[in-house]
């Protein structure tokens, strides 16, 4: 009897830049202060999984967190804003998503960027 020698085959990581687009601000004001920037790519923890934005929703309280009035006393700059994005899967740790699986996720940072740093928890 013949024996097969199959070997496992390692799903490729897809290629991931090292910075991603992202519409931040430096500091809080008018609509003029938000600009596009080149920022580092957000890190994934143990249970987390990277989404590359495809759309982004604009809540109606982030032109006040933007004008500084609200929820940005501790905020770190360049601050990027956003809390409704999907997009695709495209690095994930532990978690039972899959890579290129599609997602949506509400309450979350950065969705005004092309990449996300998502929990499962």
């Amino acid at each position: 009897m013949a024996t097969t020698n199959r070997s496992r085959r390692r799903r490729a990581q897809p290629f991931l830049p090292t910075t991603m687009r992202a519409a931040a601000l430096h500091h809080v004001g008018p609509a003029s202060v938000l600009k596009v920037h080149d920022l580092p790519l957000p890190a994934i923890g143990a249970r987390d999984v990277l989404i590359a934005v495809d759309t982004a929703g604009v809540g109606s309280w982030e032109p006040v967190q933007r004008s500084g009035e609200w929820g940005v006393d501790d905020a770190h700059f360049p601050l990027v804003l956003g809390s409704d994005g999907s997009g695709t899967v495209v690095a994930m740790n532990e978690t039972d998503y899959g890579v290129s699986a599609l997602v949506g996720s509400s309450f979350t940072m950065y969705a005004y960027s092309n990449a996300i740093s998502f929990s499962r928890s």
